[in-house]
């Protein structure tokens, strides 16, 4: 059995989001698992993967989830 495991929460969601985008790019989408399962931020973007809406997920991630997640203000540069 296939399991796609999606996990949420700050950070993680967004590192979620990609893997799901690159794995529907890749032809791995939701029909090539057994079942699909996320939790938190994970479940949203599971939703747009076992939809077949990963293009309109990721123009989400692009273009209104950027700097959400981190500030870099006031981060000194080495």
């Amino acid at each position: 059995m296939k399991v796609l495991v999606a996990d949420g929460g700050g950070m993680r969601t967004a590192f979620t989001a990609g893997a799901l985008i690159e794995l529907h790019k890749r032809g791995f989408g939701a029909s090539y698992f057994d079942l699909l399962v996320g939790s938190s931020g994970g479940l949203c973007g599971q939703s747009y993967f076992a939809t077949g809406q990963v293009d309109e997920g990721e123009r989400i991630w692009a273009n209104h989830m950027h700097g959400k997640f981190m500030k870099w203000d006031g981060l000194k540069t080495l």
